[in-house]
Protein backbone atom coordinates (compact mmCIF):
# COMPACT_ATOMS: atom_id res chain seq x y z
CA UNK A 1 0.00 0.00 0.00
CA UNK A 2 1.54 3.63 -1.11
CA UNK A 3 1.98 6.21 1.97
CA UNK A 4 -0.73 8.55 0.22
CA UNK A 5 -3.40 5.44 0.14
CA UNK A 6 -2.53 4.79 3.97
CA UNK A 7 -2.85 8.29 4.99
CA UNK A 8 -5.96 8.91 3.75
CA UNK A 9 -6.82 5.11 5.40
CA UNK A 10 -5.65 6.61 8.47
CA UNK A 11 -7.78 10.10 8.41
CA UNK A 12 -10.50 8.26 7.48
CA UNK A 13 -10.37 6.07 10.75
CA UNK A 14 -9.25 9.19 12.81
CA UNK A 15 -12.69 11.42 11.02
CA UNK A 16 -14.63 8.37 12.19
CA UNK A 17 -13.65 8.78 15.88
CA UNK A 18 -13.84 12.10 16.00
CA UNK A 19 -17.24 12.78 14.55
CA UNK A 20 -19.91 14.31 16.05
CA UNK A 21 -23.95 13.09 14.04
CA UNK A 22 -25.46 15.84 15.97
CA UNK A 23 -22.88 18.46 13.67
CA UNK A 24 -23.74 17.28 10.19
CA UNK A 25 -23.24 14.38 7.61
CA UNK A 26 -20.81 11.51 8.03
CA UNK A 27 -19.56 11.72 4.52
CA UNK A 28 -19.04 15.67 3.83
CA UNK A 29 -17.28 15.53 7.50
CA UNK A 30 -14.86 12.49 6.37
CA UNK A 31 -14.26 14.76 2.92
CA UNK A 32 -13.44 18.06 4.54
CA UNK A 33 -11.62 16.00 7.14
CA UNK A 34 -9.15 14.18 4.33
CA UNK A 35 -9.10 17.28 2.13
CA UNK A 36 -7.74 19.37 5.12
CA UNK A 37 -5.60 16.20 5.83
CA UNK A 38 -4.33 16.48 2.49
CA UNK A 39 -3.55 20.13 2.51
CA UNK A 40 -1.20 19.94 5.45
CA UNK A 41 0.98 17.35 4.43
CA UNK A 42 1.03 19.26 0.86
CA UNK A 43 2.16 22.37 2.96
CA UNK A 44 4.53 19.99 5.20
CA UNK A 45 5.94 18.37 2.31
CA UNK A 46 6.76 22.14 0.23
CA UNK A 47 8.01 23.91 3.71
CA UNK A 48 10.75 21.01 3.89
CA UNK A 49 11.70 21.22 0.31
CA UNK A 50 12.24 24.82 0.98
CA UNK A 51 14.29 24.48 3.56
CA UNK A 52 16.93 22.17 1.75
Amino acid sequence: MNSSLSNRCIALWEAAQRFNEEKGEFWSYVFSYISGRMKSALTRKEKNREEM
